[in-house]
């Protein structure tokens, strides 16, 4: 009996420290689950078919220290900040025992970043720069803010304002979150403006609280993805396609053709069509499109007369230019049929700028053609593209994705 009560308090003593540990597990566990970030912090990307292009902002990750930007507030190089206040500080810098953050760039406690002590709205931008910009061009922003100031102190928070020449284009609140970085990221299309002044501010008024950092700042152009037609040159790169419709997305709209439209069915000789892989219906012919790789893209597929146009668009341009001419081709016959390859040339306002170029015999695959063009005194580049070859049998190309690019 008395071995039994020994084991049967042991028993009891052990099932409340595993409770107790299970209890404390599942506080700790708690704990971070609360401490978990509740943000994505990704900046926005360019559209389909676009990437971002050179970096415009100078210094935007402030290694380089209190330089290329301006600010309203006022510098101060060390020491503990007051209201209205900015420093380029480290982690072991900052100054101010309820302060905290770790820079963003290099996610170590040496790495600089900016550090504002906060300024109301109408003390106008705590960081201010002014970049060139092409017209017409889309843009993308990107930056990273964080609240200084620790956890549950319960001081007003900062809400970081970013504009672009004067108009804003994104507000964010930053919560009370130590060495937690929250991203800012917006779109912006240049329209005809040919510099973009950025902004970055605070809404808050409150000199208590109201403290925030910066880092990683970013404005870049969504400039063409398709590497193989970037041929311009070295320094410069293309910039958004001048050619309508040169995808074939929009079907049979925005070229003229020497040859004859036919919308469905079987190709002749001196025919064309706005067609997909399933819709060529001539078993002797293959090919994918070229700007999707399914099945279902369309593209031009032509059944060749030699010497005529098959594609003609006139585009309005800048004289004395440079620009970038790609598109893409397909010998439509399958291989090892023998037939008579296209031979394709293009041409800008009567000037040969691609070819005599042969097409093998290889379904699916597509062949990319490029030049470059200046536009000397001329504003506007009636763009041609045919085939020399005469021969009614095999001369079958497909065509995709024309373009005609400026070098900036």
């Amino acid at each position: 009996m008395r071995y039994f009560m020994l084991s049967f308090s042991f028993i009891a003593v052990f099932l409340i420290f595993s409770t107790n540990l299970h209890a404390q597990r599942k506080v700790i566990d708690t704990q971070r689950t609360i401490k978990e970030p509740s943000f994505i912090a990704v900046c926005k990307e360019c559209p389909r078919g676009a990437k971002k292009g050179t970096e415009l902002i100078k210094n935007g990750d402030f290694s380089s220290g209190n330089v290329n930007f301006t600010s309203s507030s006022t510098y101060k190089a060390s020491g503990p900040l007051s209201d209205g206040q900015y420093s380029i500080r480290n982690s072991a810098d900052l100054g101010n025992g309820q302060w905290a953050a770790t820079d963003h760039t290099t996610g170590s406690a040496r790495g600089l970043f900016f550090v504002s002590d906060g300024r109301g709205r109408s003390n106008g931008a705590s960081w201010k720069q002014t970049v060139s910009v092409r017209k017409e061009t889309k843009y993308v922003f990107c930056g990273f803010v964080n609240n200084l100031v620790k956890a549950n102190k319960n001081y007003t928070d900062p809400r970081i304002e970013v504009r672009i020449n004067n108009v804003p284009v994104v507000t964010q609140t930053i919560a009370e979150s130590p060495d937690q970085w929250q991203v800012l990221s917006a779109s912006w299309n240049a329209g005809n403006n040919t510099t973009a002044t950025i902004e970055i501010l605070t809404l808050a008024t409150a000199s208590v609280g109201n403290d925030w950092a910066l880092d990683d700042l970013s404005f870049r152009a969504c400039v063409p993805q398709e590497g193989v037609c970037h041929n311009c040159p070295r320094g410069s790169y293309p910039g958004f396609n001048l050619v309508t419709n040169g995808d074939f997305s929009s079907g049979n709209t925005d070229f003229s053709s020497a040859l004859t439209y036919k919308a469905n069915g079987l190709l002749s000789n001196g025919q064309y069509g706005v067609r997909n892989s399933a819709d060529l219906v001539n078993g002797q012919w293959a090919a994918t499109d070229h700007t999707t790789g399914s099945a279902r893209g369309l593209f031009l597929a032509c059944d060749g007369k030699g010497g005529s146009v098959s594609w003609k668009q006139k585009i309005e341009v800048d004289p004395k230019t440079t620009y970038s001419f790609c598109a893409f081709f397909n010998n439509l016959v399958k291989a090892n049929k023998n037939y008579t390859d296209p031979i394709i040339e293009v041409y800008i306002n009567g000037t040969r700028i691609i070819g005599p170029t042969a097409l093998p015999e290889k379904p699916d695959l597509w062949v990319n053609m490029k030049a470059i063009w200046n536009s000397g005194s001329a504003s506007s580049a009636t763009i041609e593209i045919k085939t020399t070859a005469t021969a009614s049998v095999g001369n079958d190309y497909a065509v995709d994705d024309i373009s005609l690019r400026p070098c900036n």
